[in-house]
């Protein structure tokens, strides 16, 4: 009867092997919590990519159809058949959607650093 109790209560005290598959079971846990932080950051990134993507789509776009139109009108109704100052006009207009591009880009990267920084400091009113 005494050596049943003592089995029992060896099996109730953690040993180096449970103490080792407990450590590694926490180590997996945190791991995966870590994945899913890292999962829902790549969703919300990717949400603000999509629009990232559209006005890159648009500039692209723009970049093609602009020049063209411009120095085709240009050269029509304005210049009177001259190209070469129908082509600084094309060329003024790729530069001018360039530029477009460049601020909209500045200003799509301020918008998300004052985001994350409105996102770190209602973590840290928590």
């Amino acid at each position: 009867m005494m050596s049943r109790r003592v089995c029992t209560r060896r099996a109730l005290l953690p040993t180096t092997t449970n103490l080792s598959s407990l450590y590694t079971l926490g180590s997996e846990l945190k791991a995966a919590m870590s994945e899913q932080a890292a999962v829902g950051k790549l969703v919300a990134q990717a949400d603000q990519s999509g629009g990232v993507l559209a006005k890159l789509i648009i500039f692209a776009l723009s970049l093609g159809i602009v020049p063209l139109s411009s120095y085709f009108l240009s050269r029509d109704y304005l210049w009177d058949g001259n190209t070469i100052y129908a082509a600084i006009t094309a060329i003024v207009a790729a530069n001018g959607v360039l530029v477009l591009y460049i601020v909209e880009a500045m200003r799509e990267e301020s918008r998300l650093r004052t985001r994350e920084k409105q996102e770190s400091e209602s973590r840290k009113n928590r």
